[in-house]
């Protein structure tokens, strides 16, 4: 008999035994009890794990004093509670680098000499590990050559038929702010405005769509990034500031995108436009709406949203990813139609997208997971699965997290815009501002 032949021979009863469950003997018959069939019953709720992310990375850090022979730093205070401290990394010009640690948000780097020239960055430090490192600051002893901060997004104070009335919050400089410049923008046409004081009254007509960003200059003459922008329909802008989050594209090189801005500032809003993986709770107040919009992948993102007090509306399952509402978020399917129901109003369907085939956007019991949802749509299909809801500010996420502002989000297909009908682009704007005045 060939080697071959031998060989296939033991796999034959290798296999057969491994099948029978046979280690060569005589099986024994099986005389247990067969199992009863497990049902949907028996098979416990799934629980969500509480897991302890690192801190956002520290924003904002400044240089506070270059004077007496130190460089002093500060920077915002984290706004999670679980923050232990923070790592100070200095580097010298020949690439010398030392770290130091400090409790709270900011760090005096003392005992230097006139003319030293150090490069920092900051890093918060956490139960859930480390963060990652701020933006690098350079600081020379006894030598301003640091920028102001940036102003805040400019806000609108009062609007009339004949004017805009803007303020921002204040930058802060160790030599002094000496001036704001102010860029305008209408249609193709930039201009800058120079005023000394955060407050600027634009003589403008009704109706007229513009654009306003500032940013400040020291008496060194070091000139801030400049902030946020804000843009207004004059004569019919109010203070609530939408901020619209997106990876999807930029109003000014998207149709279906401008689309939504357009029926936004035709609302009244204001409108804010950030790409996701710039978008800081920093820079939102209070009273703002963000509107999330597209896939949000932007870096801490979740984190950024947790720590701003401001109305947080996003689009389908978007929302749902960005608060861990959901273990595992749900794909972002496209949804046909809704039963929307406003507060206070009469119930009607919605048909949300041009695509034949309905498919739950948003995998959520209710009752399960999120008891606090005050639910105001559901697919047409099922009573099972919210699909558009509010948080309000106090309750509670998944793992009893409260929110910090109104959380709600809303079906639609924002990865496919061109897919939205005419009822879709209207219902969203119809539920922005709802849920705006229902969170005031």
């Amino acid at each position: 008999m060939s080697v071959l032949a031998r060989l296939m021979i033991l796999a034959i009863v290798v296999v057969t035994a491994a099948c029978t469950g046979s280690d060569g003997g005589t099986a024994s018959p099986d005389t247990s009890t067969p199992e009863s069939p497990t049902t949907t019953e028996d098979i416990p709720p799934e629980t969500l794990p509480i897991i302890d992310d690192a801190p956002g990375a520290p924003a904002n850090v400044i240089v506070v004093n270059t004077s007496d022979g130190s460089i002093e730093l500060a920077w915002d205070r984290a706004r999670t509670d679980d923050v232990t401290g923070y790592e100070i990394t200095r580097v010298s010009p020949a690439g010398r680098t030392e770290t130091f640690e400090v409790g709270g948000p900011s760090f005096v780097d003392s005992g230097l000499d006139d003319g030293d020239l150090f490069t920092y960055q900051v890093v918060a430090l956490g139960p859930g590990g480390r963060s990652d490192r701020s933006e690098a600051v350079t600081a020379q002893v006894g030598v301003d050559n640091n920028p102001p901060t940036p102003p805040g997004r400019p806000q609108v104070v009062a609007d009339s038929d004949a004017s805009i009335e803007l303020e921002w919050s204040p930058s802060s400089d160790i030599s002094g702010v000496e001036n704001y410049v102010i860029t305008r923008i209408v249609g193709d046409e930039t201009t800058e405005i120079e005023v000394a004081e955060p407050t600027w009254t634009d003589d403008v007509d009704a109706g007229v769509v513009v654009t306003y960003a500032v940013r400040a200059v020291d008496s060194a003459g070091n000139s801030s990034e400049t902030s946020r922008a804000i843009t207004v329909l004059s004569g019919n802008a109010s203070d609530t500031v939408i901020i619209v989050v997106s990876a999807v594209a930029d109003p000014a090189t998207d149709t279906q995108t401008a689309r939504l801005s357009t029926a936004l500032l035709d609302a009244g809003f204001a409108v804010t436009w950030f790409e996701d993986d710039v978008f800081d709770a920093n820079v939102t107040r209070s009273e703002d709406t963000v509107l999330l919009l597209g896939d949000i992948e932007g870096e801490r993102f979740d984190w950024n949203i947790f720590a701003t007090d401001s109305t947080i509306i996003g689009l389908k399952s978007l929302f749902v990813q960005a608060a861990n509402i959901t273990e595992n978020p749900p794909k972002l399917d496209r949804l046909a139609q809704v039963d929307y129901t406003a507060p206070g109003g009469e119930s009607r369907e919605v048909i949300l997208t041009n695509t034949g085939r309905p498919k739950p956007a948003a995998y959520i019991p209710v009752i399960e997971q999120v008891p606090d949802l005050e639910i105001w749509a559901r697919p047409v299909w099922s009573d099972e699965i919210a699909v558009a809801g509010l948080i309000r500010e106090g309750d509670n996420l998944a793992n009893d997290k409260p929110a910090k502002g109104c959380r709600a989000f809303f079906p639609g297909n924002a990865g496919s815009l061109a897919e939205q009908t005419d009822d879709a682009w209207d219902l969203l704007v119809e539920f922005v501002g709802e849920i705006s005045e229902t969170c005031r």
